[in-house]
């Protein structure tokens, strides 16, 4: 088992996966606005938002999603830097193949490259705050860290993307990483937080 302070918990949806770009393939190019909510169908008019539910809650939408820009290059990264990234994403309640759709995503983007180890590690909960890891990086402004109200999350958030905001209100971290292209701010942010850890 990996060391739990090694461990850096990641989400799928928006982070590892283009999510945005296929929900609103069915939407005219020129209706996208810059997402300023975190459900992406709240951006947008009541008479669209159907389209786009029934978009992402489609049987096989998760697996054709395309892998965010540098995903590839930041998990080989966080390799070699002797930190083991791990999948933590939460179903799509909506959406009753959304597990099944995303461990085919993975086996189509990841394990050719990084093994099975990759779908066998992965956890699908919307309970995170239960596993173990050094940081959690998601986009989720607010992602819960236990029960109750009760802080039992190891991990610290690392907030991703929402790069056209400067802040974002409802986020409790001060810890971003806009894209995945950044590996140096990416290394930066896991050195720093297992420092704080030490």
């Amino acid at each position: 088992m990996s060391d739990p302070q090694k461990v850096v918990l990641v989400d799928m949806d928006g982070v590892m996966a283009d999510f945005d770009s296929a929900a609103l393939a069915a939407i005219p190019e020129s209706m996208i606005v810059p997402r300023t909510e975190f459900y992406v169908a709240q951006d947008y008019p009541l008479q669209v938002r159907p389209s786009i539910e029934s978009t992402y809650n489609a049987p096989g939408f998760f697996e054709t999603l395309e892998p965010m820009p540098g995903l590839l290059d930041a998990w080989r990264v966080m390799l070699a830097h002797g930190y083991h990234p791990r999948v933590a994403s939460a179903p799509l309640s909506s959406n009753k193949t959304s597990i099944a759709g995303k461990m085919r995503w993975l086996e189509r983007i990841m394990v050719p490259e990084f093994g099975l180890s990759v779908v066998e590690d992965a956890v699908f909960d919307k309970h995170k705050w239960q596993y173990k890891g050094l940081v959690l990086i998601d986009d989720r402004p607010y992602v819960p860290r236990g029960e109750n109200g009760e802080d039992v999350a190891m991990w610290e958030h690392i907030l991703f993307g929402w790069q056209h905001l400067a802040e974002v209100s409802s986020a409790t971290t001060s810890l971003r990483l806009r894209s995945w292209s950044d590996t140096t701010s990416l290394l930066t942010l896991l050195q720093r937080v297992e420092q704080s850890k030490a």
